[in-house]
């Protein structure tokens, strides 16, 4: 299969919507909210900028010394928590594509089986549900809704803890990292 950018197949939806004639050209523009279109072309260039410069591997330095002496099980909740936390603020595919890497670079230098911590990168940056930022499907809910900050706390906090358990208590058995 060959790579394909994330924004084609929308692009082709929104062009196949106004050509059908289901959408006008003013109701195109007018769909295209300002903070969604900021959220998503401010951030995906993120992950692009932690590799082409090497700080991914300075991140992933940084993140060994601290979690240096904790064991595979505690660096995994670690790197959750850590995407889980960036992920409220920074739009969760940039987060994901950022910290897989760092997490393959951590389990190399510490000769871990890859697939539990970056599966701890994935479902860290996609408990999305806290804030508005976290994702952009949220931040369209959040300004078609009239949603506050507040609202998006207190319902997504009960989720936010099961999917936490749920990895914590499933991952460790399926994948463990030694």
């Amino acid at each position: 299969l060959t790579k394909v950018n994330t924004w084609y197949p929308a692009c082709v939806g929104a062009l196949v919507l106004v050509l059908t004639g289901i959408l006008s050209d003013r109701e195109a523009i007018k769909a295209m909210s300002n903070p969604v279109i900021f959220i998503t072309i401010g951030t995906m260039p993120l992950s692009t900028a932690l590799k082409s410069t090497g700080a991914d591997v300075l991140l992933a330095d940084t993140f060994n010394r601290l979690t240096g002496n904790l064991s595979p099980f505690m660096t995994m909740v670690s790197m959750y928590l850590v995407c889980f936390i960036l992920t409220q603020f920074v739009t969760n595919s940039a987060v994901n594509n950022a910290f897989k890497t760092l997490a393959a670079l951590i389990c190399v230098q510490n000769g871990f089986d890859a697939r539990a911590l970056m599966l701890s990168c994935q479902e860290g940056s996609s408990n999305c549900y806290l804030t508005p930022m976290a994702a952009p499907a949220m931040t369209m809910g959040y300004e078609a809704g009239g949603y506050r900050m507040k609202d998006y706390f207190k319902m997504g906090i009960v989720l936010c803890l099961i999917r936490f358990i749920l990895f914590v208590v499933y991952v460790p058995v399926v994948f463990p990292l030694k």
